[in-house]
């Protein structure tokens, strides 16, 4: 052979072990692609899992913290009574149906005394103070008035505002504080015993 066929013989040789090194690496770096395409989609499932994981937990104490609210807001209502009893005062023709009313705390409260389906408000102090028994009138009586009209009473609740001068408190469940509609509200039968039925 020549010296031309040599150099040409060793150019082929010399091309294929870069075609060889080519196809190895190739290969090669095909592989480690599949690896880390695997290996990413490994780390974006657990991320996944880890996010809905956090999700759950979040909810969790979301519905744990709701829970224990609603407790705290059942344990700071007023317990209402089961009645509330109707007294006759005053001489007639001034004669009146009174009631009365405690709480174990302070409070601001309104009420209304309800006739079927109308309504009048009674008149009580804004703020009404803990353990302090409050005295109202339900319903003004006529003469030769012998029943009630008033056939429930109304209240609503709200926990004291900074300018009611005392021990502030707060519910702390996601119901409005302030507003028309009392944070709490009782509705309560009236009860009233006409002396002249117990006698006989």
């Amino acid at each position: 052979m020549e010296i031309s066929d040599w150099i040409s013989l060793g150019g082929v040789l010399g091309a294929l072990i870069m075609s060889g090194w080519a196809l190895v690496y190739t290969r090669s770096s095909a592989k480690s692609g599949k690896t880390s395409a695997a290996a990413a989609v490994r780390s974006a499932d657990a991320a996944d899992a880890s996010a809905g994981a956090a999700t759950r937990a979040a909810e969790e104490a979301a519905r744990v913290s709701h829970i224990e609210r609603e407790r705290e807001h059942g344990a700071l209502r007023p317990p209402p009574p089961p009645q509330i009893e109707g007294e006759v005062g005053g001489t007639s023709p001034r004669q009146a149906l009174f009631g009365a009313l405690t709480v174990p705390r302070d409070y601001r409260v309104q009420a209304r005394a309800w006739n079927g389906t109308s309504h009048t408000p009674i008149s009580l102090p804004l703020l009404i103070r803990a353990n302090q028994a409050y005295r109202f009138c339900i319903e003004h009586w006529p003469d030769g008035r012998t029943r009630p009209q008033t056939q429930e009473i109304e209240f609503e609740f709200w926990a004291p505002m900074e300018s009611d001068g005392v021990e502030m408190w707060a519910c702390p469940c996601d119901r409005p504080h302030t507003g028309n509609e009392g944070h709490w509200r009782w509705r309560v039968p009236v009860e009233y015993t006409d002396v002249t039925d117990t006698i006989g």
